[in-house]
């Protein structure tokens, strides 16, 4: 068992450590283990990497952290433990590191509590049309009793994909009437009679009234929307993409929101910038933001507390709670 082991922080110094580290977390950390703290604003290059790793037996890493390779590896000669605070570890580690014996976790689940709310906010605004209402009041209309609109209630909501932002999700819908329907590879059915939603096809979640993507992006679920899928949604139905851009075949996804037929809120992008000038950004049925479902800075403060946790238990001798094997590896989005 390691106590007061040596740890390494990639995160630099500036906005986004003070996002995630609040005072507290910083002498959380530093009460279990020696921190060495990222003194420079910018991230850490390979060569300065390699140099850093050497006698560090946990390092913590996030978003623009250098890659893990091999040669990092090759330095890092006392490493046991890497808790990334963030989400899918594709681009920080290759399935070579699983055979260095390290245990790496991440703080996925705060990031999935925060795209999980941003999808019930984006289901009620557009059930409710509030950016409608907004407009209209804005122009000096004054809608009144007569003018009623949809909500969430009494909708079916289908989910593509079940991890953890669809299991949040549909806690989350708990509290309203709807009907949801998951489309799922992985989820027993008992588990859909505990927690009240039926497994169907991908082709029923499609008719739903509103449709949330759950898939990570992998070499088989790319462009796996494409115009036949795309087909059997139907007319004024609400499609949230907070997955991945190329889930769908986003050339396909656009002449079919050009007909108009259906609306659709767009986290992702298969380009991201989505450039000034893009399509997507002009047709009135379509809600754009900039891949921020993820950015509440609630849950990103809970990144560095999961990583802790995870830590803690490993310094205890047990398994972290968010341990990531080469079977959930393979199975993590491509970025």
């Amino acid at each position: 068992m390691l106590t007061k082991c040596n740890a390494l922080v990639t995160i630099p110094e500036g906005l986004l450590k003070r996002q995630i580290f609040t005072k507290d977390t910083m002498q959380s950390l530093e009460q279990i283990v020696n921190v060495t703290w990222n003194p420079q604003s910018r991230d850490y290059t390979e060569e300065e990497l390699c140099e850093v790793i050497k006698g560090k037996h946990v390092c913590l890493t996030g978003w623009g952290t250098h890659k893990i390779t091999a040669k990092v590896l090759n330095n890092a000669n006392k490493l046991k433990f890497i808790g990334h605070m963030a989400g899918t570890i594709k681009g920080l580690v290759d399935e070579a590191f699983f055979n260095k014996g390290v245990i790496i976790t991440n703080a996925n689940t705060a990031l999935a509590y925060s795209v999980a709310e941003y999808c019930l906010m984006v289901a009620l605004m557009t059930t409710w049309d509030i950016l409608g209402t907004i407009g209209k009041v804005k122009s000096k209309q004054w809608p009144n009793n007569n003018d009623v609109v949809d909500g969430l209630n009494g909708k079916t909501v289908g989910l593509l994909g079940y991890g953890t932002i669809a299991k949040r999700f549909i806690s989350l819908l708990k509290t309203f009437d709807v009907k949801i329907y998951v489309n799922s590879g992985n989820c027993p059915i008992e588990e859909a009679d505990v927690y009240g939603f039926e497994l169907c096809s991908l082709e029923d979640v499609l008719k739903c009234n509103i449709i949330s993507i759950h898939k990570t992006l992998t070499t088989i679920t790319y462009h796996m929307l494409n115009k036949d899928k795309l087909k059997i949604i139907p007319d004024n139905a609400i499609v949230i993409n907070t997955a991945r851009g190329a889930v769908f075949d986003e050339n396909d996804l656009i002449k079919e929101l050009k007909k108009n037929r259906f609306k659709a809120v767009l986290d992702v992008f298969e380009q991201e910038p989505l450039p000034n000038g893009h399509i997507l950004r002009k047709l009135p049925n379509v809600i754009i933001t900039p891949h921020c479902a993820a950015t509440s800075l609630y849950w990103r403060r809970q990144l560095p507390k999961l990583i802790i946790e995870d830590l803690q238990l490993f310094l205890e001798g047990k398994e972290p709670k968010n341990i990531i094997h080469l079977d959930k590896y393979r199975s993590m989005s491509i970025k």
